[in-house]
């Protein structure tokens, strides 16, 4: 990925919060630090891509629309050619 910006260490330490607070709720077990850092480096490496990708289809889609849209406003601009008598 190129350019892509990391998480700042209040979001990063969120989500290694987050994660803790998951593998208590759904398996009783308390990790630290260092386990939920390697699980997020895990998600990190496994799905930040596919949803970087993701995004950037969604941003492409919606070029495409807004163009659509503007194809469209300048094509009511236009003036039907008939000249005023």
């Amino acid at each position: 990925m190129r350019n892509v910006k990391k998480l700042s260490n209040e979001q990063r330490q969120r989500v290694l919060e987050a994660l803790q607070q998951t593998i208590f709720d759904v398996r009783g077990e308390d990790i630290g630090l260092l386990q939920a850092e390697q699980l997020l480096q895990c998600f990190e490496e496994a799905a930040a891509p596919l949803y970087y990708n993701r995004g950037v289809e969604d941003a492409g889609r919606m070029v495409l629309e807004r163009m659509e849209g503007l194809d469209e406003d300048i094509a009511s601009l236009k003036q039907s050619g008939r000249g005023r008598r």
